[in-house]
């Protein structure tokens, strides 16, 4: 049974009890009263009465003990259903684990191609200064110059996180695992 299950069907019994009571006083009421007004003459009700009251009376008294143990039945089903909780939730986090540590991959990666890219540029624009000397003429337009260190540094960085080493750990030069690098 699901805890919610359980949970209303305890709610019902502790209700019947109350309602249970209230009925019991009823009917403890009524055989007192068709003794009193004439026995012998009411003697088969007040034998169906009897028999009402003694039921009344014993689930009475058994059910706080089915409420016990449906109580025992609704911590166990909500530590199942907490363990089913905590399951899916690992499995999703496994999930994004891996997302993460491809991410990761592909970050370097594409770091190590922008690196290359960076390396070329500032061999072009090197060249281009060199020509811009002997010719006296500027032909560029739109350009950026390229990273000097920042790029490098970057990228050593991602790839020693990548290893398992951190800022304290990798040692100077290296920029924090939380601190914001700019370019």
């Amino acid at each position: 049974m699901k805890s919610a299950e359980i949970q209303t069907r305890i709610s019902q019994m502790r209700k019947g009890i109350t309602d249970n009571k209230v009925k019991l006083d009823s009917l403890r009421t009524n055989r007192g009263q068709l003794s009193i007004d004439n026995a012998e003459e009411n003697e088969p009700v007040i034998t169906r009465l009897d028999k009402q009251i003694e039921d009344l009376r014993k689930a009475l008294e058994n059910t706080p003990v089915e409420i016990r143990l449906l109580e025992e039945q609704l911590t166990q089903a909500q530590a199942k259903e907490s363990q089913k909780q905590q399951e899916q939730l690992l499995s999703e986090q496994k999930k994004v684990g891996r997302d993460v540590e491809e991410l990761s991959k592909q970050f370097i990666k594409a770091l190590k191609a922008a690196k290359n890219i960076n390396e070329q540029l500032q061999s072009a624009i090197t060249t281009h200064t060199a020509l811009a000397q002997r010719t006296g003429q500027q032909v560029l337009r739109d350009y950026c110059h390229g990273s000097e260190q920042s790029l490098k540094m970057l990228l050593e960085t991602m790839e020693q996180q990548m290893k398992g080493q951190h800022t304290a750990e990798a040692g100077p030069g290296m920029v924090g695992s939380n601190a914001p690098i700019r370019l």
